[in-house]
């Protein structure tokens, strides 16, 4: 029998900008977490530049030796007031495929854009992480 353990509920607020992969890091052993803005057209609730949702970001948590999850200490934004410190990086529409390289350790990140562009936004082995990929005021290199 498999047992089912929740660590993490997000409510999401519309049917689509879900994300939707979930990936432990090759190097760190870290579950990573895509999650789109929940928004409808254009992100009117601006939730990828909102630092206070998990709406729009890369998350990263330690799943490792608990029942629910831990923040890992070297994350960006630990010591940031009104900041949710799951978050690996931010200003995302819909990462909704990421992948980390296995030769190098770094890390690509399938965006789904909004009318123009579509991106990969590249993160490299061993970044600190806090990276703002831009959306809602940029799409591609087009704002």
């Amino acid at each position: 029998m498999i047992e089912i353990t929740t660590i993490l509920t997000v409510e999401q607020p519309y049917f689509n900008h879900n994300g939707g992969q979930l990936q432990f890091g090759p190097q760190d052993g870290y579950l990573y977490i895509g999650m789109g803005d929940g928004s409808g057209p254009g992100d009117p609730y601006n939730r990828g530049q909102s630092l206070d949702t998990l709406l729009g970001k890369l998350l990263r948590i330690d799943v490792r030796q608990t029942s629910t999850y831990t923040i890992p200490s070297p994350n960006p934004f630990t010591q940031t007031m009104n900041t949710r410190p799951e978050i690996w990086a931010y200003g995302l529409r819909n990462p909704w495929r990421f992948s980390f390289d296995r030769a190098t350790g770094d890390l690509a990140i399938g965006n789904v854009g909004a009318i123009c562009y579509e991106e990969i936004n590249f993160e490299p082995a061993g970044a600190p992480g806090g990276r703002n990929y831009g959306w809602r005021l940029m799409e591609g290199f087009h704002s």
